[in-house]
């Protein structure tokens, strides 16, 4: 059973077609991700049946990741200008720290510590 903590109030359920216009990516490319663990996986709608959706609520917190990561990234190529000697992988001066997963789903939020 689903517990009050996983659902927000108010939260939809999208099936695949309105899943496809809200993230902006394909079937297959939604699939692959899930498969790689990268985007929050479909349940069942009805016990055994073979209807799928997805909670809004972590569709919406995985788009704001991906926001979060391409703004971050944004940042680093500006600040070095394209030059990345002397900066670590996984590093971003003066932005956020630690790495950190989402609550509801599978999405890992890569954050960036100071060298």
């Amino acid at each position: 059973m689903v517990t009050d903590s996983i659902v927000q109030p108010n939260d939809r359920i999208l099936r695949m077609p309105e899943l496809v216009k809200t993230v902006g990516l394909s079937r297959p490319q939604i699939y692959l991700l899930i498969s790689q663990n990268k985007f929050p996986k479909q349940f069942k709608l009805t016990p055994g049946g073979k209807v799928a959706g997805w909670l809004q609520s972590e569709v919406m917190e995985y788009i704001r990741s991906r926001v979060i990561e391409s703004r971050n990234l944004a940042a680093l190529e500006v600040r070095n200008m394209g030059n990345t000697k002397g900066i670590k992988k996984g590093t971003l001066p003066g932005a956020l720290t630690n790495t950190n997963y989402c609550k509801n789903c599978p999405v890992q939020r890569r954050q960036y510590v100071r060298n």
